[in-house]
C-alpha cells in the first residue's frame, strides 16, 4: 500500500519528462514534485495528499486511458484556535506551566 501513497513536496529539480522519470531514484518513498503533479498518473499510485492551492484549475491529470486519474476528492482541515481569542491562548500558557503536585 505504501507504494500506491504520494505526497507533494517543494520543487527540487526541474520537471520531469515522461523519458526520463525514473521512480526508483527518488530520495523520498511517494514524493512527487510539485512541477510534477500532472504526471501523477505514470506514478501507479491511489492516493495523493497535497494543498487544495496545488491543485488549482487548469490540472487535468488523466491516466493512460485519458480518463481522470482521480475517482474522489477529500477535504481535510487542521483545525487552529483563533488568533484573536485570549482564553484559548491563557489556557495554553497555564497548562505549559502547571506542575504536577504529589
Amino acid at each position: 500500500m505504501r507504494e500506491q501513497v504520494y505526497h507533494l513536496q517543494r520543487d527540487r529539480t526541474e520537471a520531469l519528462t515522461d523519458d526520463d522519470i525514473n521512480y526508483l531514484l527518488r530520495i523520498e518513498v511517494g514524493a512527487l514534485n510539485r512541477a510534477d503533479i500532472e504526471t501523477f498518473a505514470l506514478t501507479g499510485g491511489k492516493i495523493l495528499a497535497a494543498p487544495i492551492s496545488a491543485m488549482g484549475r487548469g490540472f487535468n491529470i488523466l491516466n493512460a486511458n485519458s480518463q481522470a486519474a482521480f475517482g474522489a476528492v477529500c477535504f481535510l482541515t487542521r483545525p487552529y484556535p483563533h488568533p484573536h481569542d485570549t482564553q484559548a491562548i491563557a489556557k495554553k500558557i497555564k497548562s505549559a506551566f502547571k506542575v504536577k503536585s504529589s
